[in-house]
Formats: C-alpha cells, sequence, structure tokens
C-alpha cells in the first residue's frame, strides 16, 4: 500500500480534483448511453422540437416559493445568524411542501 504524504495547510486541494474526475467519468458515461440509445432508435442526440424543459402540469408554487427562500436564505444567516436561519429556512420549507394543515397535526414534544 502506497503512502501518502501531504501538507495540512494543502490538504483541502485532495478531494476536489478527485470529485471533479468522478463527475466527468459520470458525464462521458451518461453522453455515450445517450449516444448509443440515439444511434439505435434513430432518433438526432439533439431534438429540440416540441422540447419542453418543465412538465406538463409543473406546480407552479413550489419551485419559485424554493428557489425564493434559497435567495433569502443567505442574506438571513448575515442578518439573524446561521442556526435561526436555518430552522426558519427549514420550516418554511416544510410549510411550502407539507402545508399548513398537515404541520399542525403532527405533535409538539
Amino acid at each position: 500500500m502506497p503512502k501518502i504524504t501531504y501538507k495540512l495547510s494543502t490538504s483541502h486541494w485532495i478531494f476536489p480534483p478527485i470529485i471533479m474526475g468522478i463527475l466527468v467519468f459520470l458525464a462521458i458515461i451518461m453522453l455515450l448511453g445517450r449516444a448509443y440509445t440515439c444511434k439505435k432508435q434513430n432518433k438526432p442526440f439533439f431534438h429540440f422540437k416540441d422540447y419542453h424543459f418543465l412538465e406538463q402540469n409543473w406546480d407552479k408554487v413550489r419551485l419559485p416559493g424554493t428557489l425564493l427562500l434559497l435567495v433569502l436564505y443567505f442574506p438571513a444567516m448575515n442578518l439573524i445568524g446561521f442556526l435561526p436561519a436555518s430552522i426558519i429556512f427549514i420550516f418554511l420549507l416544510n410549510v411550502l411542501f407539507v402545508g399548513l394543515n398537515q404541520l399542525a397535526s403532527i405533535p409538539v414534544a
């Protein structure tokens, strides 16, 4: 087993290249799979005609609400601190996705 030596001051440089290499490898596998499927079915690799990014009946409250909460979360951390902002953020996400009537039925210890 090879011994790896590194400086503590540069130890944060170890994992980002490893993670990026894994992500590039997975992206190549996905692109090759897509190319194989398109060639097998005689379809073009890029097909933008009748393409829709979102599904037909997408939830018009949850997606913008989540994005808005995420944008407001970072200034809230600077304003009131990490822990209170995180508690409020998670609570509001639960209200957004579960609803107030189901949250009220959860017993509070």
